[in-house]
């Protein structure tokens, strides 16, 4: 990070080649160092801003999943972000709510009120549908297996993989049997049936042309044999591709703000969603401000609809989240108004 030369340094080396899907590689710097991509979390706390300074960091709002949303036709999963539903809440909500009596403790309808309803703007008018949604949201496991369910069915991942990937994500802590995947899985499908459409459609493109588009018209050659690993990745480069873009896109336009108004502010890593500065405590409003202006691509979907990408700031003196008792000095959600 941007330390002093008399202090501690954390390295990496970035491979501007390094995917085929335009983000961003990270790997040690010979043998020093560390992936930056993928940081391990009780190491971040351990990287700190400078005396006077904080992190100030923006992560994009739904990002891939916002992107497969308007890449499909309109349906169910397009109107959770209308809604304002995460896709991953709503996920473990339909996985697990049976079976979570104490996510509708306090509210004023029966639970079979909220386990019924499916359309996703008429679930959020339920009276109290915030108190579950913040619920589910922090309920560990049930939400973890939320996010984990929706990214790998987004991309047509089996309940193999399905397994050996919450397996390693959970550092060997969650394992899944194999009815529970399919379970999880056949949930996915039944809740975004646009999603495997487009899944299908995708690959038919990619057979018959040879090369796939992201939704800023960037192109890859698909010159492989058609396996279903290769299948899989070719699903995934439109979004992952879509987002690698945007971050690069924000890259430049806060590269030339720190030029022009002569900022003293350190970039010092770029995810493939999320972008982290070392900025003086007094400009952190402004960088985040900068950030977000940058990260606000707009971008067409397949049916002419016009979005924007929207992004969540949060800044800290060290790079791990925020906890009151454990990490009081971690990145913490920053309003702006």
């Amino acid at each position: 990070m941007n330390r002093l030369n008399s202090a501690p340094r954390v390295v990496s080396q970035a491979k501007v080649a390094g995917t085929r899907s335009f983000r961003l590689s990270m790997a040690k710097l010979f043998e020093y160092g560390i992936n930056l991509q993928n940081p391990a979390k009780p190491l971040m706390a351990c990287i700190t801003a400078r005396a006077g300074h904080s992190f100030v960091q923006c992560d994009q709002a739904g990002a891939e999943a916002l992107i497969v949303a308007h890449l499909t036709r309109p349906g169910r999963y397009r109107a959770l972000f209308t809604a304002g539903i995460k896709p991953h809440t709503f996920i473990a909500f339909r996985l697990f709510a049976a079976q979570k009596p104490e996510w509708f403790d306090d509210l004023p309808l029966p639970s079979e009120a909220y386990l019924k309803e499916t359309d996703p703007q008429k679930l959020s008018k339920l009276p109290d549908w915030y108190k579950i949604n913040k619920r589910v949201s922090e309920s560990g496991d049930p939400y973890f297996i939320g996010k984990r369910t929706c990214h790998a069915r987004s991309y047509k991942m089996g309940f193999f993989n399905f397994i050996q990937s919450t397996l390693k994500d959970s550092h060997g802590t969650m394992v899944l049997t194999a009815p529970e995947a399919k379970r999880f899985l056949g949930m996915f499908d039944d809740m975004f049936p646009e999603i495997l459409e487009w899944q299908q459609e995708t690959i038919e493109i990619a057979m018959a042309t040879r090369t796939l588009h992201n939704i800023f018209g960037h192109p890859r050659h698909c010159g492989r044999i058609f396996t279903e690993s290769y299948k899989r990745e070719l699903i995934s480069f439109k979004p992952q591709s879509s987002v690698a873009v945007i971050s690069h896109m924000a890259i430049h336009s806060i590269s030339e703000y720190i030029v022009k108004q002569q900022r003293r502010w350190a970039l010092l890593n770029q995810k493939h969603d999320s972008i982290l500065l070392e900025v003086p405590d007094t400009e952190v409003h402004e960088a985040a401000k900068v950030m977000q202006q940058g990260l606000a691509v707009e971008m067409t979907g397949r049916d002419g609809v016009r979005f924007t990408m929207r992004s969540d700031a949060q800044h800290g003196r060290n790079w791990a989240p925020f906890h009151a008792v454990k990490n009081p000095d971690g990145m913490r959600n920053l309003k702006l108004n």
